[in-house]
């Protein structure tokens, strides 16, 4: 890949932000990591990644309420695509809110490294 392309990678858990960076990484692309939500809004508006992974749960600022502070920037974080990787369960007001603001939604117990590695590539247009 010429031009890596950029990803942020929003999760508390250390352990679960290194998987997603080894396998993203392995792939070809650039990380970026956040740890909680504040630090992902920083990051986001700051650096504009061509994609970014964030969770729910998270201290600071939640999910939500991160990717609605990136959303209020219209010329970049308005069409960033975003994929919500948590826990927060399917039915929940949360997972209603997180749907209609992100691009797909990923329940982390249900989905694999891989599988996630290959939607990154499929909404950013990537080869395998």
């Amino acid at each position: 890949m010429a031009d890596k392309k950029v990803v942020l990678i929003a999760d508390d858990d250390p352990a679960l932000r290194k998987g997603m960076e080894t396998k993203l990484t392995g792939s070809g692309f650039e990380c970026k990591l956040a740890a909680d939500g504040e630090e992902a809004i920083n990051i986001a508006l700051e650096e504009h990644p061509d994609l970014i992974i964030m969770d729910q749960l998270m201290p600071k600022f939640t999910g939500l309420a991160a990717i609605k502070r990136i959303r209020a920037d219209f010329d970049w974080g308005r069409h960033v695509p975003i994929i919500v990787m948590t826990n927060v369960a399917e039915g929940t007001s949360a997972h209603r809110e997180l749907l209609l603001v992100s691009n797909r939604y990923f329940v982390k117990s249900n989905t694999s490294l891989d599988e996630l590695v290959s939607t990154v590539k499929q909404m950013l247009g990537v080869e395998s």
